[in-house]
Formats: C-alpha cells, structure tokens, sequence
C-alpha cells in the first residue's frame, strides 16, 4: 500500500512543476517581455551564449521558476508594492505605488479607523413664502439649536487647533416659487413688493425661487446673526419650489453654489408648511423646457426661471445617491385649514437614499422642536456608522480591479459589487475596517504601449484618501545589457537579455544574416558531413532550418530540445518523466543517452529529489520508520499494519481497523449475493463505498471469498498467522447477528501470479451467544448489580430505623394520654369544710 501513496505524493508535488514548466518552456516564446506574461511562474534565462553556442540560435530561455535548468542567472520580475508616504491618516496607506506583472493577480490592503470626530457640512433651506411668516420667529429660535446639537459631532473640545473648528460648517438658503404666472402675482405694482395686495403697508421681498443666503463657513455665529435678518415674500400657488431649491443645493457646489466639502459629511435641512411642484407642474405657466437636473445658478438663472419645469423625482433620486447628502424634511402645519405636508414628505422620504421626514411643530409652539432635532441627530448617527470606500473607477480596460471588504476582525473578506459603492454599516467609532483592492494585469495594451495610471480611493465623509500610482512591467530590465561579453557582438541589433535583438530584416545569433546572402553557400554549411554515418543526409538533419548558412534547430512546444550543429541531438532519447528533457533537472548527452543531474537531483531521469528535508520529523528521518527515497518517505510495514506515509511514518495504521466496516458488510452481502452457478459478480454499491479506494474492483464468489483483481498489496510477505497451512492475516470483529453477539474472522490471503495480483477476503461463520456480554460488559454488569444491591440495603436500614422511631413516638404519646387525669390514691385534700347548720 505505502508504494500507492508514495507515487500520488510524489506525483502531487510535481505537478504544479510539471504544468508551469510545460507552459513556460515553450520554444515559441523568443522575448523576455513574452516570457513574462504567459504565467506568474515564468522566468526569463539571461545567461549569455558561449562561444560555441553562437550557432545554437534557438536557446529556449522562458523557463520554469521551479525549474531552473542549468541557468545561472535569470529575470523574474514580481508584482510589489512601494509606500512611498508614511504619514498616518484615518485611511492607511496614503500613497502607493504598484508594480504590476502581466496575469499575476496582486492585493492592495487599506485599513480605515473611524475617527471620533467627522467633518459635517450643515445647509439649512427655509420656505419664505407669506404663509411661514407667523413661524419666523420659532424657525430662528430652531437653527441654532440644532446647530449647538450637531457641533459636538465635529469639534473636539480638548483641541485648540484653528483647523478643529473647521470641520464645522453651515450654512442656509431660502426658496419660495417660480416667478411667472399662475404661480406669483405679475401685476407691475406687486412684482415688487407681493405683499401689496392685501391692501396694508407692509412690505415683503420680490417672489424668488431659490437662493443661497450664507455659503457653508465655519463661523457659526455669524451664520446664526445672518439668519435672524431674512424676511418673508409671498406667491399665489400653494405648493413651492422644494424640489428646485434641493437640486440646485446639490448640483451647486463650488463659485455660486453652497460650498460642499468634499471629505464632509453632507446634511440638508428643509423646513416648509407646504407641498411641491414637481416636473409637469410648470407647463401651466409656460415652462415648456425640461430639466437637465443640472447646475443653473449664475448668469442663465433668470433663463432657468422662467423657461425651465421644474425637476422630477427621479432627478432628485440620483443627486441625492450621488452626493451621499442626507436630507431631513421638517414640516408646519399650513395656515389654511391646518393641512400638515408632513404625509407627502414622508412619501418623498421613502423614495429618497438617506432621507427622513418629520414634524417640526404642530402650531408653532415654542420648546417643540426637540423631538425633530432629535431626529436629524439620529439619522446623522445612522449616517456616520457608514463606511463607505469609493473607488475611481478610471482604470484601463486591460486592467481589472476587484474590491474586497473586511467589516469586522472576525468576519471574512466579501467581495463588493462596484469598487464605486463598497459599504461596511453599524461601525463604531474608533473601530478598524479593512478593504482590499485586487489588480489584474489580464489584457493586451492598446497599441503595445501601457501607460501608468493614477487611481483614488476615499471614504465618504473624511477627507482622506489614497492616491494607488500603477505601474505596468511591460519591459525586463537585464542587468547585463549596457556591458555584453565581449565575443558577443550585435552586428545588426542590440544585446537584451542576454542574446541579440535584432533589428528588422535581419537574424541570425548575432544579427549577421539578411536577406542578400548567397542562398548555395548558405545551404552548403548546413549538410552534415557525409562520413558521419550517425547523422541524416538531409540538412541540419531534417529537424531545422538553414538561415545564414547555420542551422536554426526547430523549437518544438514540449519539454525538449533539439540542439547540435546540424540539429542531430534530440533531448527526447534520454530517460524522462512529465515530458521534460531529463525530468527538467538536468541536461541530456545525446551521444550516451545519459543525464547529467542538476544537483539536489539524481535517478536515471533526474525525477528523485536527494533533498530529505521533507521526511524529517523532529531530526529524525521518516521518524525513525523508514526511509527517504525520492524527496518522500517509504514506510515500513509490520505483520499486522504500516505507518502511514501521509504524515511520514509517524502513525501507525492497524490494518484490520481500516477494513472493519467493509468486512462487516461483506458479512451482510454473503447471502444476499450467492450464485448456484458459482459466477462471479459485482458486490453491491453500498459495500464499495465502505472499502478502501482500491477495493474498487471487489467481486465475491460462490465459495464465500471476495476477489480483488490486479488491486495493491495490502498485506506484506510477513503479514502471516500461526495457523496450520495458511500464508494470510486473521482478523477478529465483534458484531450482532439477530440479537445475538458473534464473533467473526475475516481472513485475508494473497496471491501474485506473473505481475498480477489477487487480494482474497474470506469470511468465516459467525460464533455467537445467546446474550451479548464480554469481559467489558460484565464488569459494568457486575458493578452496576452491586450498587442496586447496596442501595436496597440502605433503603430498609432507613425504612427500619424510621418504623422503630415513629413506634416508640405513638407509644409515648399514648401513655401521656392515659396519665392525665389519674389521681395519686395517697393523696389526702389539705383543706376541709365546717358548717354550723
């Protein structure tokens, strides 16, 4: 059996060497630049020819990692990585550079810590139609508060840094409606001042319908004075522009627009006592053009007014989704009849990403606020226990990148579905999570020429990122080439690698030969001589072909070569083993047929490693039950057993332990399967299954023995029992037959008859009892009977000693009883009784 599991060791250590030599070692490959990006494993030979190797044109030079051959020196570039900045930040590494091999997939780890405080940007958009003039008091009473609560989130406390109070911005914007009829009233006396038409003297700003009051700043106080100072407008249509003033807060962020921080953590508060208008509303005053969703505040903002319909949901959905802005209505009731938005807000909230919808007062009260402050309060927590790792997705197409993640130090890697759009959730301040980017170098380059690339990856919220420069090793730097031996001289290209490139038009070892050269003389140098009888009469022996008067041997794709000055010594008549030239450990003499081992290789073929590392158990080889032979230990076998070689000798394997259930099954299959005729046949399918791997081929016939044809030893010649004729290894099994417990002896015999081998399992009758006990069972038995003996006895101890105590209790009780009212008969009254009458 150990020389089964020799040969698959052996074999499943080879084989990744086997593969990767086949596919590196392939004469079709005549660059190192092609060497390297046909498998991980690939290296390129840059050993210079020797002089008498100039005519050898065909040197195959892509080899194996594993198998080196004789070369001295070779190039094999790895994928690596080079951080180039140390300074620690949130998001670790800052900036990266990454060298990439052709096929070699190669991980990049980012490790992100959430800190405990974040950048927030806070924009406050407010509805200053006529209708919210009764709550402006309340709403400036509002933002502030809110703003106390937020602060704490972003500004330490402990820090006097000028930059601390910078991660703390606010802004705000206000919004009413379009100005163009129906919506506004367009009567020259009241464009200016809307107000007028209620027929008093009080004065209100022009209809608008959007505008930015205070860019996002860091000087909250000032942000707070400026708020106090807005007045009211008015407009005719109850619904308002929310929906424009939420686009253009968005799309706007730089010069005209709000100023969004790009690492912040964006909030949008919008408070209003009515509903919105969205696209479709504008065609009744006109606004036949769609919105683009786009930017419009600047010089076409008028244009935009008054041409432009209002923005659709679905426009609102994708400036939110990409701008990672949390929006937080707050809703008044409306001064006629009291109708709340809240409900259509609560909708619009549902369809928005990270958007909530509450009430900010019922009627205006004051101190009502805490509940919708708390609310924003939650859902930033909610916001902020996101990480979110956003990748620029600008790699090439020959490029692929996959983007991996670690949310907890106990979970797995998961891969994510976009490198845009990679989220851990509930991450807790302080708390690390791992990313890991894996680049793939797997496609040609357009036009040959692979550019490096930068690429960004950022977590939303901060504004720390990683800068990954991406490299392509497209080209083998060979130390070598600025100074070539000096009998190697390029006539007609330049030394690379260790042999000549040559230029267009011309080849040959040392680029000599072109197209002009004397095709007779050519052909002349190249036929073998005609008394070496050893050789073909044919040129370069009909396995090359004649270029510049030399023979260029032909580079077959296996493991050989075919080498010599006219192409005569083929690899392939040495002894070999994976279809390599000498097992690709050594090198062949086609004159002796022989192998010349590379060291740390021996054998016939060069297959048998002489490095016994890997049978060494403790210092001790094969641990001391057997040897080492071929890099893999042969074990030795007992009478009874062998050492299992898949741990190196060290386990000892009780034959008749690894074929217990099959032999109790075959017992089962012996009636079942019996032929009067005597033929053999094929053991049911559950029995094979219950059988070592090699019982595969088990038969059984009519005379109660099992065959296995042409099946591994499994016993050894020692494996014999002392009994009387017999050369085979006695097994004893306990099982239940019917209730009754047996004894059954399996007998296994063996037979080698020219090179074929029959392994025989004979089964003999059961011996068994009425009752199933062995010597184990009546001890337990026996033991068990003595403590029920032992504790009946103590139970009528007990039961006796409570029967004689209770007895002698009634006795007592019962004589206290009888002497109670007895009188002593000695007992004379002491006192006595006269009367005179």
């Amino acid at each position: 059996m150990w020389e089964s599991y020799g040969r698959w060791v052996l074999l499943l250590l080879s084989l990744k060497t086997i593969l990767a030599s086949s596919t590196c070692q392939n004469a079709t490959i005549t660059s190192c630049e092609e060497c390297m990006a046909v498998d991980p494993d690939c290296i390129w030979c840059s050993d210079p020819l020797d002089e008498n190797e100039l005519k050898k044109v065909n040197k195959v030079r892509c080899r194996s990692r594993n198998a080196p051959g004789n070369c001295r020196t070779f190039i094999q570039p790895k994928s690596d990585t080079d951080y180039i900045d140390p300074m620690e930040q949130s998001l670790m590494p800052r900036k990266v550079n990454i060298t990439l091999r052709r096929n070699f997939p190669y991980n990049v780890s980012l490790e992100f810590t959430r800190p405990e405080y974040a950048n927030i940007d806070l924009f406050y958009l407010l509805d200053l139609s006529h209708s919210m003039q009764k709550y402006m008091n309340y709403v400036k009473e509002f933002f502030p508060t809110l703003v106390d609560r937020m602060r704490v989130f972003a500004v330490d406390p402990n820090n006097d840094d000028s930059r601390n109070d910078d991660q703390f911005r606010i802004g705000f914007g206000a919004f009413v409606d379009r100005p163009v009829a129906p919506f506004f009233y367009d009567h020259p006396a009241h464009i200016k001042n809307p107000c007028a038409r209620d027929g008093n003297n009080r004065i209100c700003s022009p209809t608008f319908t959007f505008d930015i009051t205070s860019r996002l700043t860091s000087n909250v106080e000032r942000t707070k004075k400026d708020l106090t100072s807005m007045s009211t407008s008015d407009n005719i249509d109850p619904s308002e522009a929310v929906l424009d003033a939420i686009l253009q807060s968005i799309r706007c962020e730089r010069d005209s627009g709000v100023g969004w921080h790009s690492g912040a953590f964006k909030l949008l508060v919008v408070t209003t006592d009515a509903s919105y208008k969205a696209a479709g509303d504008g065609l009744i005053g006109g606004l036949f053009n769609a919105n683009d969703g786009q930017c419009h505040k600047g010089a076409n903002w008028p244009f935009y007014e008054t041409n432009i319909d209002y923005p659709s949901i679905g426009q609102i959905y994708e400036a939110v989704e990409g701008s990672g802005v949390g929006i937080y209505f707050l809703t008044i009731p409306s001064s006629n009849n009291q109708v709340n938005p809240l409900d259509a807000y609560k909708e619009l909230a549902k369809i928005l990403p990270n958007a909530e919808a509450g009430l900010l007062s019922s009627n205006g009260g004051e101190n009502e606020y805490g509940e919708a402050i708390d609310m924003i309060v939650a859902a930033y927590e909610k916001m902020a226990e996101k990480v979110l790792l956003r990748g620029s997705a600008n790699h090439p197409d020959h490029l692929h990148v996959v983007v991996y993640k670690k949310c907890g130090k106990d979970e797995d890697y998961v891969k994510c579905e976009d490198i845009n759009k990679c989220l851990c959730e509930k991450v807790a301040k302080k708390e690390k999570v791992n990313f890991m980017i894996e680049y793939t170098w797997n496609e040609d380059c357009p036009e040959g020429d692979c550019m490096p690339f930068e690429q960004e990856f950022s977590i939303f919220g901060t504004d720390e990122t990683t800068h990954a420069g991406i490299h392509f090793l497209n080209h083998c730097d060979c130390q070598g080439d600025s100074n070539p031996p000096s009998y190697i001289k390029c006539q007609n290209g330049k030394y690379h690698c260790g042999e000549c490139a040559c230029d267009e038009g011309f080849e040959g070892a040392l680029c000599e030969c072109a197209d002009s050269n004397d095709i007779a003389e050519d052909l002349e140098h190249c036929a073998p001589p005609i008394e070496d009888f050893l050789l073909e009469l044919s040129l370069c022996s009909g396995k090359g072909t004649c270029e510049c008067g030399k023979c260029a041997c032909n580079k077959e794709d296996t493991g050989f070569r075919v080498d010599g000055e006219f192409c005569e010594c083929d690899t392939s008549v040495c002894p070999s083993t994976g279809g390599m030239e000498c097992s690709g450990h050594g090198t062949c003499d086609c004159k002796s047929t022989l192998c010349a081992c590379d060291e740390g290789w021996e054998g016939k073929d060069c297959a048998c490693s002489s490095d016994v590392s890997g049978c060494m158990v403790g210092g001790v080889e094969c641990a001391g039950n057997g040897e080492c032979e071929c890099g893999v230990c042969r074990c030795k076998q007992t009478s009874f057993g062998y050492y299992d070689p898949n741990d190196n000798c060290q386990t000892y394997i009780d034959t008749c332990d690894t074929i217990q259930d099959c032999a109790l099954c075959l017992y089962a299959a012996k009636d079942q399967n019996s032929l009067e005729d005597g033929s053999d046949f094929v053991v049911r399918e559950e029995c094979g299954n219950k059988c070592p791997d090699d019982f595969k081929d088990l038969q059984m016939r009519k005379d109660g023995s099992y065959v296995l044809k042409n099946a591994p030893l499994h016993f050894t010649e020692e494996s014999k029992v002392q009994e009387e004729g017999n050369d085979m290894q006695r097994c004893t099994y306990m099982t239940i037959v019917d209730g009754e417990s047996c004894t059954l002896e399996a007998f296994m015999a063996r037979k080698n008859d020219d090179e074929k081998t029959e392994s025989n399992i004979i089964i003999g009758a059961p011996d068994c009892n009425l009752f199933p006990i062995n010597a184990a069972s009546l001890s337990i038995l026996v033991f068990l009977a003595f403590l029920v003996i032992g504790l009946i006895i103590l139970l009528i101890s007990w039961f006796g000693i409570w029967y004689y105590r209770r007895k002698e209790y009634l006795d007592h009780k019962k004589a206290l009883e009888a002497n109670q009212y007895k009188q002593n008969p000695l007992y004379t009254e002491p006192v006595t009784e006269h009367s005179a009458f």
